[in-house]
């Protein structure tokens, strides 16, 4: 399952969501699915969302192993 550290790295920057979501051109709505994992982004997306945190694509996303 991939998961994101979006909150954790928009947070440390002071950014609110809402901001975050103007700055990417994309709604709250779809930020917020974004950042709870409930949506993908689309890989150029992901690239802008790293820049903007000035993290590694792979800092700001993960894949959690299932644990069985």
């Amino acid at each position: 399952m991939m998961k994101n550290r979006i909150r954790l790295y928009r947070k440390e920057k002071g950014l609110t969501q809402a901001v975050f979501a103007k700055i990417l051109q994309v709604t709250q709505y779809k930020f917020r699915s974004l950042e709870n994992g409930k949506v993908l982004p689309s890989q150029d997306l992901a690239i802008k969302i790293a820049q903007i945190l000035e993290v590694s694509i792979d800092e700001a996303f993960f894949i959690e192993e299932n644990r069985c």
